[in-house]
């Protein structure tokens, strides 16, 4: 019965594949190793461009459309930001709210800083390079033109270190 088995073994040994690798194959006496394969790599999902005129979105009676035109204005600021080096430096954090009036041809013509969320204090004008970079920001962003509607919204710009 020995015997046997140890043919078995020698000849099972052999003859072995490693299934799905190709033509690797073991020793006579050695175990079979096998290689799970890598596991898939995620594929991202495509942010779609973003737009050169966002849309007046506040306007829209579709919450789903002001949403989705909403992360767009997000995105847009993010995309455009810069977080100013004395804030970093200095592990300031927060949230500046600028309220903004935009001209019937789409372009802020005022925007003023009216509240402000930080964890500093304004030592070395922290808080005014956040102000100084939100209202850049948005300055250049441009709206769709709506003839005759000058509008008034106010945009939240998020300064994490993490982002």
């Amino acid at each position: 019965m020995k015997h046997h088995l140890f043919v078995l073994l020698f000849c099972y040994g052999v003859s072995a594949k490693a299934q799905g690798t190709g033509e690797v194959y073991a020793a006579p006496g050695m175990a079979v190793h096998l290689q799970s394969p890598k596991p898939p790599v995620p594929v991202k999902e495509k942010e779609p461009p973003l737009p050169a005129v966002l849309p007046r979105f506040w306007h829209n009676a579709d919450s789903m459309a002001r949403k989705k035109a909403n992360i767009q204005l997000l995105r847009t600021i993010q995309s455009q930001a810069k977080y100013p080096f004395i804030a970093e430096k200095d592990g300031v954090e927060g949230i500046i709210f600028v309220r903004v009036i935009i001209a019937p041809d789409g372009k802020p013509i005022k925007m003023d800083v009216i509240r402000r969320s930080t964890t500093a204090n304004n030592q070395n004008g922290v808080v005014e390079a956040l102000d100084t970079e939100s209202i850049r920001v948005i300055s250049a962003i441009k709206f769709e033109p709506k003839i005759g509607t000058i509008d008034t919204i106010t945009i939240p710009i998020n300064y994490s270190i993490g982002r």
